[in-house]
């Protein structure tokens, strides 16, 4: 059996018996491991405390100035120094009893004779992602403490990002939780119903219960939920400012109750409206549609509620294309792409706008990075995410498609009314936490070209690939 050990660093996980609820939570946050270590004034192990039974407590009414020894566990399964093999026996029988995780680690105090605390051994589970070391330095701690997996809720979750992020954080060992309400369906989570690690609740994010359901012994929060897309949006504008603005207050609240640190909100670099130069984060924001305006003020919302124990992060997405298990064909690229393998043609409506693009794979794997981050470098910062490179002008995007698609021809119609063009810089997140994009519209042709000559999709027109026919319809069958 593989353990891992803390060594000189436990004593940054113990806290005394009359520290508050809410000491004992900041320093769980700090340390990232979930727990904490509850000893008296000699050093001996009185009790275990996890941010889970924190939040229990919070749950069943619990002032968060109480001590801490009243929702303690007294009765912990630890190792004596000397006798750790009769730790062997004990976790066979905590297994039997369910007592040990099925995935992730579980934590063991490793007690000197007198029940002084002298460790924290660290043992995974079957399904834990090996380590590189057995003993923590400096830097091999934080390396360990990223690969931690731990619970995530993902609103959203079944959507185009989602679907593809919950499948990269399920391969990394992590508890997905998504709450959904399957507006376009469950095709895209589908096939995680069946993973023991992942748990759909079917609910709507502007319930506040329903949030709190979800949000209960999570680590993480990825809010997602969207209308998305401006064509979308102003099909129902009340229920676009419902999900898209008011429900923030549900999840920043529910946070914030449970003392749920982090919360990785996705925005949009729509809400750059118009530059003629490059923009950046702390750059004018104009929002030209409803969804960017509510995007916009999402933003302003959640950064207006950050303190010491919340601790959210704005991510201003480029426009996305790529496959997903939820695939859309009403994304620029994408219907671009698609119309190219089937028709032999596309057509441009103007060019001469700038946007930015990024690979829903990409999108996915910055989300990670942001989720692993150590709290003080996201805490209530904006990063814009995508590629320098792939900041292009329509036309040029148009071109570039042809060219990967031999024998395509570029239709060039009169220029639509649409005002936004930004060209965004991408450098803040590669220079904080070092998020490059890898992928390219190159690879979105090919997985894409794979997709239609596998059969997966037939009718790239059919409304099941855009948010904005879906939402008519059900309209319209309403």
């Amino acid at each position: 059996m593989r353990v891992l050990r803390l060594r000189e660093k436990v004593d940054k996980f113990m806290v005394k018996p009359d520290d508050t609820l809410l000491e004992v939570m900041r320093k769980i946050n700090e340390t990232g491991l979930g727990l904490a270590l509850v000893v008296d004034q000699a050093g001996k192990l009185i009790g275990v405390v996890t941010d889970g039974d924190i939040r229990r407590a919070i749950l069943k009414g619990s002032d968060l100035k109480v001590p801490v020894s009243k929702v303690m566990n007294r009765e912990p399964i630890v190792a004596v120094s000397g006798r750790e093999h009769e730790l062997l026996r004990l976790l066979d029988d905590a297994r039997l009893k369910r007592r040990l995780p099925l995935y992730g680690y579980f934590k063991v105090p490793l007690l000197d004779e007198d029940g002084k605390v002298r460790d924290l051994l660290l043992i995974p589970s079957e399904e834990a992602k090996p380590l590189s070391t057995t003993i923590l330095t400096v830097d091999e701690e934080r390396q360990y403490l990223q690969y931690l997996p731990s619970k995530i809720l993902v609103i959203g979750g079944a959507g185009y990002i989602g679907s593809t992020l919950v499948r990269k954080l399920l391969s990394l060992g992590h508890y997905v939780i998504v709450l959904d309400n399957l507006l376009y369906g469950d095709v895209g989570i589908h096939d995680c119903l069946s993973n023991e690690r992942f748990t759909l609740i079917k609910g709507d994010v502007n319930n506040v219960e329903t949030v709190l359901e979800a949000a209960e012994n999570v680590d993480a929060i990825v809010h997602l939920a969207a209308i998305v897309g401006d064509a979308a949006a102003i099909i129902n504008p009340k229920r676009t400012l419902l999900v898209n603005q008011l429900s923030i207050s549900n999840v920043v609240e529910v946070c914030k109750l449970l003392r749920i640190p982090r919360l990785i909100f996705a925005s949009t670099c729509s809400v750059y409206g118009y530059s003629q130069g490059l923009v950046a984060e702390d750059s004018e924001i104009r929002p030209l549609s409803l969804y960017a305006r509510t995007k916009a003020e999402a933003e302003r919302m959640i950064l207006a509620r950050t303190d010491e124990h919340f601790a959210p992060c704005i991510l201003r997405l480029a426009t996305v294309y790529g496959y997903s298990p939820r695939m859309r064909f009403d994304l620029v690229v994408n219907k671009l792409i698609a119309q190219a393998l089937v028709e032999g043609e596309i057509v441009i409506h103007g060019g001469s706008q700038w946007r930015p693009f990024i690979h829903v794979e990409d999108v996915a794997e910055a989300i990670i990075q942001c989720l692993r981050a150590p709290l003080k470098q996201v805490k209530d910062q904006i990063f814009n995410v995508g590629s320098d490179d792939q900041n292009y002008r329509l036309l040029d995007l148009g071109k570039t498609i042809c060219s990967l698609i031999p024998g395509t021809r570029l239709l060039v119609r009169e220029e639509a009314v649409d005002y936004r063009s930004y060209r965004v810089s991408f450098k803040k997140i590669r220079e904080t936490l070092g998020f490059r994009a890898k992928r390219n519209l190159r690879d979105a042709v090919v997985e894409i070209k794979a997709a239609f000559e596998r059969g997966l999709i037939r009718n790239y027109k059919d409304s099941i690939y855009s948010n904005h026919e879906s939402l008519h319809e059900q309209i319209l069958a309403a």
